[in-house]
Order: C-alpha cells, then sequence, then structure tokens
C-alpha cells in the first residue's frame, strides 16, 4: 500500500465488519434424477441516483479509489467550439412580429435563418409579452458540451429567462429539458474578470448525441443582443494512459504560499504579509476588513480538535494549526488543458474562510475515460464563451469520487475563481459533475468532496465545523456551504445539497490531527483495522481480518410497465456487461444491454420465447460455452426450459425431464465451488433444494438444504463475500430487512449478516448480477413501475482469517499496537508468561518480521494495553497498572519505548479495553472493564486522564471486549466483544457522546481462539 494511501485509510478509520459464520440449517436427503432433452431453437440510458447512505461509507468508498488508476489524457487537446448567433447584435435592426391582442396563437415567425444570418426562429406573444427563441438544430460531436450566452452589459434576473434544450440521437428527439441559468456562477462583480464576461447559461454536457436544441423563453422587453448558441467538441488527445493522480497533497506546503518571494498570499496582486497566528486569514494592509473577516469556531458537536481561541468582533477564532488528512488530485495536465487559451497573466490570490458545492447539470451516464474530455470541454465554454479568465471551478470531482485540478494557480494556493459571484474573493469552489437535482451523488463523490473540503479549510485554519463565517460581506451558518445558500438556486442540486451535511461531518472527521490515533490498525495489508488472535489448537497467531460494512451505497432507477417481468442477468449480448430482459404480460421480450455504469439501452432482440412462462431466472453460463443462459417454466405443466444464450441476446431451447411444479422460486449460482452452476429451488412447504449444475447444461441430483425458508420473501444468489462462491441475499418477509447468508461450503449457509436497510424501501427484490463493472453483485429491485438496480459497497462483510508465521506458545497476552515503527504497516506486541515483553513487525501482508525486545517484568502489569498515540508525539503507545497507578509507556517511534508516565491513580476493574477519543474532545481515553460494567476515563491532554464515568451496557456475556479504533468515519472508537456461550463476535459502536449503540452480531464460531487484541 501506498505510503500515504496507507496514513489515508488509517485516519479516516473506515467502517468495519468481522465475519467467519459457522450456523448451519441441517440438510435432508432426496435425489431425483434430471435428464438433458435438446430441442431445436425458435427461429436510454438511465439517470444515476444513488440511495442515501451515512457519511462512514461514504468515505470508505472514496477511500477505495483516492490513488486509484484512471485514464487521463497524455497531452493537451484542443477543444472546437462552434457559435450560431441566435439574436441580432446591439444596434442591428429585427422586426419582430407580435400577436395582435387576444389572438394568442396568431404568432409570427421572424430572424431566420438566410435573412438575418440567425440560427433561430423567434416568436413574440403581444399577449403575454413573451418571446420564444427556438435555435436550429445543430450537429453534436465527442461528448457535447452547449450553452447559451449573449452581450456584456445585459444583465437579466433568473426569473425574467428560462432556457430549455433537447437531443436527438438515431432519429428521435428526446423531450425538452432544463438548461440551467444562474446568475450568479460567476466571478465578483466589479473585478476585471467581470467586465470582460458575457452573461450566460451553466455548461451543460449533452454526452454523445447526433444534435441538440435549445430554446429561451424571455419577456420581450428583455430580449438578449447577440445571444449564441455554443457547442463544443472536446477534441482528442493523442493518446490516454491510466495514470495515478499527479497531485499528492500530503506533499505539498501547509501553509497556502503564492508570492514568488516565499513571503505570503497575493491577494489582489498585492503581497500579503506572513498571517497573524491568532488569525485564520493573512492580514492584508491594504485592506483593514481582511484581519476580522476570519472563519468562527462554534464546536459544538465538533470531533476536529481544539479550535476554540481567541475572540474577535464576536467571531471565534482558530487557536491551534489544524491538520487534515491529504486527498489526492488528477492535474490540469491529466485533463489535457490546452495552457494557451486561457488568460496569461499571473493567477489573482485571495482568502479562504469556506468552501461552496456547485454542480455541472449535466448527463450522469459519462464513462471514466470520458472525463478530461468533459472538464476540457467546460474550460472552453468558460474561457471563450463566457469570456472569464479560466475555467470557473477550483476543483471538480467526477461521479467515480476522482478529484480534479481546476483554476490554474496551484490547488494549495488560494486561486480566485468564478464560481459564485461576490464570494469567490474570500471562498473556493468545487463542482460535481453531473446533474443532482435529478440523481443523488454516489457515496465516492460524497467522501472526496468530504476529503477535499477538510483538506483545503485546514491548510487556511479553518474548522470544517465552524459556524456563523464571515464570507465577503455575508456571514454564514457554515464553512461549508452550498451554492444555494447564497441566494435562491437549484445550485448544486436538492440531492447533493442534501449530503452537505455529511460533507461537512467528513470534512471534519479529516480534520482530526494525526496524533491522539491509532494508526493504521491493519495486519492483512487492507485498509481495514484487524484483530490478532491466538488458535487454540495450534498456539498460531492468526490475523481476523475487518473488510468493511459494505452494505448498498447507492442505486440506479429506470421505470418500466409495472406488468413486465424484469430479469437481471450477466451478459448476454456479448460486451461483457450485465443485461436487463424485460418481459410483457402477453410474453413478449425484449433485451435491453447494460452501459456497465448502472443504465440500459433500448430494446434489442425481440422474442415471444417466454410466453406463458413464469419462474424465469438468469443461470449464468450453465453448459460452458461462455455465454449467459436462462430459465423458465410451463406453470401448468411445470415442465423446465433452459434458454442457451447465443451471445447476441438471442437463445436456444433445450428442455429438462423435469418438473418444477412444486417451486415457488428458484436462484441460481455457484453453490459448491466446483466452477459449475448450480440451483436452489424453493418448494411450498418453505424447503430450499440445492441441485448441483454438470456443466453441460443439466442438474442430475438434488438435496435438501432444510426447512424454514418461507421466512424470507426475498433469496438471490450471489458471490457477495467475494470467497468464489454464491452466498444468499435474503429478506425477511415481515420486517422487509435483508441480510446476507455467506456460505460456508458443503450446502451450508451461515447466521444471517446485517441488517441492510436499503432493502427495506424497495417492493420485490429479484435477482443479482455486477452491473456496476467492479467485482461485486448488485441487486435488482422493483417497485411498481420503478425498477431499482441497489449497488453493493466495495467492501465484503467476512475476512477470511490469515494464519500467520507467529508462534505465540509462550504468550499470555497479544495486543494490535498499530503502526509502531511508522512504516506504513500495522505491528503486534506480545507478553510472554516469564513477563518478558516484545515488538514484532508486520509487513502489511500478513506476516511478521523480527523480535524486539520492551523488557521484561511486565508480569507486574495488569490492564495493558495498545493506547494508540495517548500522548499527542504521533507515535503508539502502552497503557497498564502498575504499584496501584495507571501509567503509559510512550513509544519511540522505531522498535523500543520512551518515558513512563503516570496518568491516574488507582483505576479498578480486570481489563482495559479501548482507548480513543470516546467524547468530542481530541484526546484519548480510556475504557476499562469492571466487572460487568464499562467506565470511561476522560483523556485530559496528553498523558492525563479524568475521573471516570459509566457507560451503560451489561458485559456479562461477554469474554473479550476488545478496543479496535475508530470503525467509521464519525472518529468515535468501537469494540469488538466475542460472546462466552457460542463464540459470536459482537460490535459495540460507540456514539459522539461517549454512549454505546445496540450489539450488532458480526459473525459466529469464534471460540476456537483464546487470546485475542
Amino acid at each position: 500500500m501506498h505510503p500515504q494511501k496507507s496514513r489515508f485509510v488509517a485516519l479516516c478509520q473506515q467502517t468495519l465488519v468481522l465475519g467467519a459464520v459457522f450456523a448451519a440449517l441441517v440438510p435432508a436427503a432426496n435425489v431425483v434424477s434430471l435428464d438433458v432433452v435438446r430441442e431445436q431453437p425458435a427461429p436510454s440510458t438511465i439517470p444515476a441516483t444513488t440511495a442515501v447512505d451515512s457519511e462512514h461509507v461514504a468515505m470508505a468508498a472514496y477511500a477505495a479509489v483516492a490513488d486509484q488508476a484512471t485514464p487521463v489524457a497524455t497531452g493537451r487537446a484542443s477543444a472546437t467550439l462552434h457559435e450560431f448567433p441566435l439574436t441580432a447584435a446591439a444596434g442591428v435592426t429585427g422586426a419582430v412580429a407580435r400577436t395582435t391582442a387576444g389572438s394568442v396563437h396568431a404568432v409570427a415567425a421572424v430572424a431566420r435563418t438566410g435573412s438575418t444570418g440567425l440560427h433561430a426562429t423567434t416568436i413574440a406573444d403581444t399577449t403575454t409579452d413573451t418571446t420564444t427563441i427556438t435555435s436550429e438544430p445543430q450537429d453534436v460531436s465527442g461528448y457535447g458540451t452547449v450553452g447559451v450566452t449573449w452581450e456584456h452589459g445585459q444583465d437579466i434576473g433568473e426569473g425574467d429567462i428560462s432556457f430549455t434544450l433537447r437531443t436527438q440521437t438515431d432519429g428521435e428527439w428526446s423531450d425538452w429539458q432544463k438548461l440551467d441559468y444562474h446568475d450568479e456562477h460567476g466571478p465578483d462583480a466589479g473585478t476585471v474578470e467581470a467586465r470582460n464576461e458575457r452573461p450566460g447559461t451553466d455548461e451543460a454536457l449533452v454526452g454523445h448525441v447526433d444534435q441538440v436544441q435549445v430554446r429561451a423563453e424571455v419577456k420581450s422587453e428583455d430580449v438578449p443582443a447577440d445571444m449564441k448558441l455554443a457547442v463544443i467538441d472536446p477534441g482528442k488527445v493523442n493518446a490516454t494512459k491510466a495514470e495515478t493522480p499527479d497531485i499528492d497533497t500530503s506533499k505539498l506546503p501547509v501553509i497556502p504560499d503564492a508570492a514568488p518571494d516565499g513571503s505570503g498570499d497575493l491577494v489582489d496582486g498585492r503581497t500579503a504579509v506572513p498571517a497573524d497566528p491568532s488569525s485564520d486569514v493573512p492580514v492584508v494592509p491594504a485592506d483593514p476588513a481582511a484581519s476580522s473577516a476570519a472563519t468562527t469556531a462554534d464546536t459544538t458537536g465538533d470531533t476536529t480538535g481544539d479550535t476554540t481561541g481567541d475572540t474577535e468582533g464576536g467571531l471565534t477564532l482558530a487557536a491551534s494549526p489544524i491538520v487534515a488528512t491529504k486527498p489526492y488530485i488528477y492535474s490540469r495536465a491529466q485533463w489535457g488543458a490546452n495552457e494557451k487559451i486561457r488568460e496569461q497573466t499571473a493567477p489573482s490570490y485571495g482568502t479562504v474562510h469556506g468552501g461552496f458545492v456547485h454542480h455541472t447539470v449535466n448527463a450522469n451516464d459519462y464513462t471514466a475515460a470520458e472525463v478530461p474530455a468533459i472538464i476540457r470541454s467546460i474550460y472552453t465554454y468558460h474561457v471563450k464563451s463566457r469570456g472569464w479568465r479560466d475555467i470557473g471551478y477550483n476543483f471538480l470531482v467526477d461521479r467515480f469520487g476522482r478529484i480534479w485540478e481546476g483554476r490554474y494557480g496551484g490547488v494549495d494556493r488560494n486561486v480566485i475563481g468564478a464560481h459564485t459571484e461576490n464570494y469567490n474573493q474570500d471562498s473556493f469552489g468545487a463542482s460535481a459533475i453531473g446533474n443532482f437535482d435529478i440523481a443523488a451523488p454516489p457515496q465516492p463523490v460524497v467522501g472526496a468532496f468530504g476529503a477535499l473540503f477538510g483538506w483545503k479549510l485546514a491548510i487556511n485554519g479553518v474548522s470544517a465545523a465552524a459556524r456563523n463565517v464571515k464570507i465577503g460581506n455575508r456571514v454564514f451558518a457554515y464553512s461549508i456551504m452550498g451554492h444555494r445558500d447564497t441566494k435562491s438556486t437549484a445550485c448544486p442540486g436538492r440531492y447533493l445539497y442534501a449530503r452537505i451535511p455529511d460533507i461537512r461531518t467528513i470534512a471534519a472527521a479529516a480534520q482530526r490531527p494525526l496524533s491522539y490515533a491509532k494508526r493504521n490498525t491493519s495486519l492483512a495489508g487492507t485498509a481495514h483495522p484487524d484483530i490478532i488472535a491466538r488458535r487454540t489448537s495450534d498456539k498460531r497467531g492468526v490475523i481476523i481480518p475487518t473488510t468493511g460494512f459494505s452494505g448498498f451505497t447507492g442505486r440506479t432507477s429506470l421505470t418500466v410497465k409495472a406488468s413486465n417481468t424484469p430479469v437481471l442477468s450477466p451478459d448476454l449480448t456479448g460486451d461483457g456487461r450485465a443485461d436487463l430482459m424485460l418481459v410483457t404480460r402477453s410474453g413478449k421480450s425484449v433485451v435491453r444491454p447494460g452501459n456497465g455504469a448502472g443504465g440500459f439501452g433500448k430494446g434489442i432482440a425481440p422474442s415471444t420465447q417466454q410466453a406463458g412462462r413464469d419462474l424465469i431466472t438468469a443461470l449464468g453460463d450453465v453448459n460452458g460455452d461462455r455465454r449467459n443462459d436462462l430459465l423458465s417454466r410451463d406453470p401448468s405443466t411445470g415442465k423446465v426450459v433452459i434458454w442457451l444464450g447465443r451471445g447476441n441476446g438471442t437463445f436456444a431451447k433445450q428442455g429438462l425431464k423435469a418438473s418444477f411444479k412444486g417451486y415457488n422460486l428458484v436462484t441460481a449460482g455457484d453453490v459448491d465451488g466446483d466452477h459449475r452452476v448450480d440451483l436452489l429451488a424453493r418448494d411450498t412447504h418453505g424447503i430450499l433444494w440445492l441441485l448441483r449444475g454438470k456443466g453441460n447444461g443439466g442438474f442430475p441430483s438434488r438435496r435438501a438444504l432444510g426447512t424454514g425458508w418461507q421466512a424470507y420473501d426475498a433469496i438471490v444468489a450471489g458471490d457477495f463475500t467475494k470467497d468464489g462462491v454464491a452466498d444468499l441475499m435474503v429478506r425477511v418477509a415481515g420486517s422487509k430487512l435483508g441480510y446476507v447468508r455467506p456460505n460456508l461450503g458443503a450446502g451450508v449457509f451461515g447466521a444471517p449478516i446485517g441488517p441492510y436497510n436499503a432493502l427495506r424501501t424497495v417492493g420485490r427484490v429479484l435477482d443479482a448480477a455486477n452491473v456496476m463493472g467492479d467485482s461485486t453483485p448488485d441487486v435488482l429491485a422493483a417497485t411498481g413501475s420503478r425498477l431499482d438496480v441497489l449497488q453493493r459497497g466495495s467492501g465484503t462483510d467476512l475476512g477470511v482469517p490469515v494464519v500467520t508465521n507467529l508462534d505465540l506458545t509462550a504468550a499470555n497476552l497479544v495486543l494490535n499496537v498499530g503502526d509502531w515503527n511508522r512504516d506504513g504497516h500495522g505491528d503486534v506486541v506480545y507478553r510472554e508468561t516469564s513477563g518478558a515483553l516484545y515488538l514484532t513487525l508486520g509487513n502489511g501482508a500478513g506476516s511478521f518480521n523480527g523480535r524486539y525486545s520492551l523488557g521484561t517484568g511486565w508480569g507486574t502489569v495488569t490492564m495493558l494495553a495498545a493506547a494508540g498515540d495517548m500522548n499527542g508525539d504521533g507515535a503508539m503507545d502502552l497503557i497498564g497498572l502498575q504499584g496501584g497507578s495507571m501509567k503509559l509507556w510512550a513509544g519511540n517511534g522505531a522498535t523500543g519505548l520512551g518515558a513512563t508516565t503516570v496518568m491516574y491513580g488507582a483505576v479498578p476493574g480486570q481489563a482495559q479495553t479501548g482507548a480513543g477519543a470516546w467524547d468530542a474532545n481530541a484526546t484519548n481515553d480510556v475504557l476499562v472493564r469492571n466487572g460487568n460494567a464499562l467506565q470511561l476515563y476522560p483523556g485530559n491532554g496528553p498523558a492525563g486522564l479524568s475521573a471516570p464515568r459509566t457507560i451503560a451496557v451489561d458485559l456479562a456475556p461477554y469474554d473479550w471486549v476488545i478496543g479496535v479504533g475508530a470503525l467509521d468515519i464519525t472518529g468515535h472508537p468501537d469494540l469488538i466483544a466475542r460472546n462466552r456461550s457460542n463464540g459470536a463476535l459482537y460490535a459495540l459502536q460507540g456514539n459522539a457522546d461517549g454512549s454505546l449503540q445496540a450489539p450488532k452480531l458480526l459473525g459466529s464460531g469464534f471460540g476456537g481462539y483464546d487470546l485475542a487484541g
């Protein structure tokens, strides 16, 4: 793992789920024969939406993609701008026909191409005093971008003019859709950039279409002169290449410094003096107001550390430096910026008191490879059509969660953008590429905004949780705002705006200092913390990995007729993407090809093969020809047919000598791990049957897997745990809660893991397939006429235990201490019965190197535990009770120990169970188990503890209670507890006030270990 990525995911403390479950249903033996009978064969992209989930899922999703390689430009590209006049320039006379009074329909068209050189039809209605201007259809090349501008100086309010557009593809026109116009999207009034700009709509990215047409409706007296339609071809670079982000912000200076001599920031071309340490902004001699336009820090509920300080003008200022996890950013070069077209003067620099969230309002179905071209189009529209000096946004975030550099001048500098008029001087702006008024942002987008805003605000000394923040001449409620907070506007779309509280939470958590964190408790090289345990049978050290609460991180929706039967299948058309079959009530079917991004195209391969049939089931490849197949049944006879896919959406018929008349549910997957498709069928008595596949389209035997399966109204097979065999996603009929029943082998499915609340929001749960092109199956659900593809998270719910090279035969204590020697990998400390204490260094791949003595005589220390960084020096520490006092043994950041400090007096109890920031402060607290009670000793600064309080929880059922650090992005540590009677593991998740949530089952069958930490 890249060292910066290691630090990044460790600080984020992403969500955790442990798992290995060993509950089983007792199978019943019952075998029948199914012989194969072969028969002769019979002769729009969906806008992405995302289910809102907790902020920790968003951050985990961003961390998974932050530094991954993606297709980028390997050279600059020049976009081609075509502009088409829609109204005459100022001073050019053009007659405008109006209707006679009371004659609404008697309108006349004037100003047509050929007569005036204009490319539009203009219709004026005197009854409503409204003029409608409709452009001629114009050709579009590449991933098209369009916009409408008009002559400088003709400022028109958002309520006085409106725009719509439509597109044509393959001869069919779309409906008219809104083209956004925000009169505050632009440079600050009175600046040189504003004096040169043309008013206009936001850029609209229409995608791969053949033609576009726009329409403007405006009060007749306000018809703007020199209105032009801009159509942009983004151009092509010579080559593309998969690259990681150029900009690793961990390597950039912490303090912004834009002046060539390093003396400070440049503000409107003036050099600022170095920042006053009591203020969070540079002091500009020529602008006295700047020194008081500082960020407040009402830190109620804030988890970012000590941000309180001196008060100035009623605003509380940040009193100490703020640090943050540092995101990765793709550079301008990586999106192919032609630096020659922007203004060549030096950038202007201001201050940052806050940040604004925007969206670009465009199609949401673009691919990763198309993003550089999209940004080039926006850049060209802003510079050449709008007349701005550069692209307006400081940053852009694509739908995959990748952050891109916007306006030139340095991502760590306070470059004045053109994103939020009248507030650009004192803020930065980032725009999500997509229309988030019609679709919710994917989780990686929310996580990316949180990481970006946390870092950008931190390097300017601004708390992401600050309240009452002065930006420009106005005090805003928060330091992170949406564009609509400046005025009544739709930007950044209702769904993205609804996630801004999550963005604030993520940004605040990202600003937690590097100290006081139990860094990198991953021992197996993942992004998640792990437990180190000793196996009872051979005393071998075993890593129990945690891989994150995956759940569902989004959804893609489309509307179909409610009477249609939808079937989600692995690739049926030969392009490697999952497809959707729709079957009407009369049996007519079409295949809608998937686009690999959650959408499905127009129907192809119409057929009537499924007329009168039910139990239509996607099988995958049942006969080994690398083409995916279907199954369906004649309900009157129970006769089953296998439909062998040809790879083009059509099928050949193959019958089976068997009756499925007694079944009411069928699903398919490789249950036994032999790489052949098996069937799982439930009968009307609630028995689930396994029908093992032969690999030739036949299923020669069946075996009962127990009763009681009627408790579920959905059973869908898929490899949800990514272990190579089919698990079951089930939904309880009464509660509608979803769970994963992991495949434990031999036809045994483990205890439910979950619940997944997303399944409560849909009607029928139908199928599972890999729709999004990753490695996890997504789930298809139907709610009336709406189909939802529920997208699984990037994590899994089970971690396969890793047997290490660590011999713990002589040990009586083992601890995961985090990254003790600061090499980016988690390490382990263990104590032997002799009282000797040893450190062994993890290599991030599940094994350990070296044995370093940490001294002897440790047998006299009780409650010895890994504390994380208890004294704030960046190194991991140990704490324990010795001689009637709770002591700290400071780590030295290498392979030894430093000073010893008394933290508190006598602490009654049996075990120290966890350390971390359990309350709202930034210092670590200590949890102690005292009988069946849990007591919290709050940290009061480096190496100090305060009087305890009791946390309401009954520990009687548990023999293990292990502090595992923060399991989610909120930064509140959690506990893992083992039930002493059955070996089941539970998560006891911490709340912001130090309380614990109800136990959550993680898995069962962990009785075979006698030490863990």
